[in-house]
């Protein structure tokens, strides 16, 4: 009866532990993506850019690629870089001095998905 109470309390235990840690991460996610103060259609089309920078990545069109990061940097009038994921642009692309202090900083709070921008 004793070691039958013990393993569901420990299951329990575990289960709940489990679950709290879930909803913290939900939470978590949830709060940063309503607090950004990046309108909803602006973000969408961030999300677009990358996924389309991503497929040309993927698919080794380099070229390609190049030529996509030119045309959002002057449609956008902004500097685009794709990083590694230890933060080492590529395709001749730079960071600014800050980004990659900035970026290592909420690498290490949250892992991120893999992502190009």
């Amino acid at each position: 009866m004793r070691n039958s109470l013990f393993w569901r309390l420990s299951a329990s235990i575990a289960i709940a532990t489990v679950a709290l840690f879930s909803l913290i991460n939900y939470l978590i996610d949830v709060t940063e993506w309503q607090m950004s103060f990046i309108k909803s259609e602006h973000q969408a089309e961030l999300i677009n850019y990358a996924q389309q920078a991503e497929q040309l990545y993927l698919n080794n069109e380099t070229q390609a690629l190049k030529d996509f990061l030119q045309q959002i940097q002057s449609k956008e009038n902004t500097w685009v870089a794709i990083v590694e994921s230890n933060l080492n642009p590529i395709l001749n692309t730079h960071l600014q001095r800050a980004v990659p202090r900035l970026l290592s900083t909420r690498a290490r709070c949250r892992v991120e998905s893999a992502s190009l921008f």
